[in-house]
């Protein structure tokens, strides 16, 4: 089921793409300078798929910004809700964040490292509302399909604040695979 429904938004996000570009009449950036602003979308662990998903703080979806050719700022709001099998003990989280990326070649595919800020509430089932800070890095690459259209992948280390103490994560310590962001961005 999870896997169609992340099917569904890929086919929806390349059909919003096509759409936009043959309204446009096709025509090419020759500046090869990336556009100004667009809404991104990002998925944390798609590798895993299959299996409940695990928050990370950049799942969601916000804005990016450019600044120039190599800089660029972004704002997330995620949302994750999951409820296991038998249905106790809900997970229910809500984050805020906000990141920055240096493109290091910017081009159809651009390489980037930056920097992350943000916070997480989790209002699980079960326990005590918990509120968790963090500030990291991460290293990625943006591919643009189309004028309008990019997919991008990302791996992100954190250092988690929070009730517990500071901890440094790769978004699950069980399992540092889940570090992996992939995502879209719709440039307007």
């Amino acid at each position: 089921m999870k896997k169609a429904i992340l099917l569904s938004i890929f086919a929806l996000f390349i059909t919003l793409g096509l759409c936009a570009q043959a309204k446009a009449g096709g025509a090419k950036n020759s500046a090869k300078e990336p556009p100004k602003a667009g809404f991104i979308f990002a998925f944390q662990n798609l590798l895993d798929a299959i299996m409940p998903f695990n928050d990370g703080y950049q799942n969601g979806a916000g804005m990016k910004l450019w600044f120039g050719k190599n800089l660029a700022a972004r704002a997330l709001l995620g949302f994750n809700f999951n409820a296991p099998q038998g249905g106790v003990d809900t997970t229910t989280l809500i984050s805020l964040g906000a990141g920055a990326e240096y493109h290091l070649k910017p081009g159809k595919a651009s390489p980037y490292l930056g920097g992350l800020i943000g916070t997480r509430m989790d209002l699980s089932s079960g326990q005590q509302a918990a509120l968790d800070f963090y500030l990291g890095g991460m290293a990625g690459a943006e591919i643009q399909i189309l004028d309008n259209l990019a997919i991008y992948g990302e791996y992100q280390l954190k250092l988690v604040l929070d009730s517990m103490g500071t901890t440094i994560s790769l978004a699950d310590i069980a399992n540092p695979a889940k570090g992996a962001v992939f995502g879209f961005i719709l440039y307007f």
